[in-house]
């Protein structure tokens, strides 16, 4: 579990940077943005977000980590496009694409880093990535490279 204290923020920060450099490396640039969001209302959790671009395919990826209370840590990508002349942009989350387009029955536990095997969070991240590649279709390279695009409906659940 994630412990969070201003003592190891950046520490954090760093971890994650370093569990997804293969992923991000050759197609992102790290843009010096990071963000912690703490809830506490309806759970006690913290997600973990650091940005990625890249001007020349006109993608953006939100890299998050969520700690929930409950020891379990999941990770999720945010796929955004540029804004537009009218600032409007898609953005598509990789759980809906696991959910509806590769019919992944288990896409949460898939997401669920306290699945990978490692002693640091870097670890697990990394070993994240490394199964997504395996199950990483034409597709889903294809939106991530910026050759595609995809609309995926958001999953509202219960909160429609």
């Amino acid at each position: 579990m994630i412990v969070d204290n201003s003592n190891n923020t950046e520490s954090i920060f760093d971890e994650i940077r370093k569990g997804s450099k293969s992923f991000v490396e050759n197609r992102f640039h790290y843009y010096p943005k990071e963000n912690i969001f703490k809830h506490n209302k309806s759970g006690n959790y913290n997600t973990y977000t650091i940005f990625y671009t890249n001007e020349k395919i006109k993608r953006n990826i939100e890299l998050s980590i969520t700690n929930h209370e409950d020891k379990k840590l999941f990770i999720e990508l945010e796929i955004k496009t540029f804004r537009d002349k009218n600032n409007k942009y898609n953005y598509m989350y990789l759980y809906s694409f696991l959910k509806t387009e590769l019919k992944m029955p288990n896409w949460g536990e898939f997401t669920n880093l306290s699945n990978y095997e490692g002693n640091s969070l870097s670890e697990k991240i990394s070993n994240f990535f490394k199964a997504l590649d395996g199950v990483m279709d034409d597709k889903l390279k294809n939106i991530i490279e910026g050759k595609d695009w995809l609309d995926i409906p958001f999953d509202w659940g219960p909160y429609k």
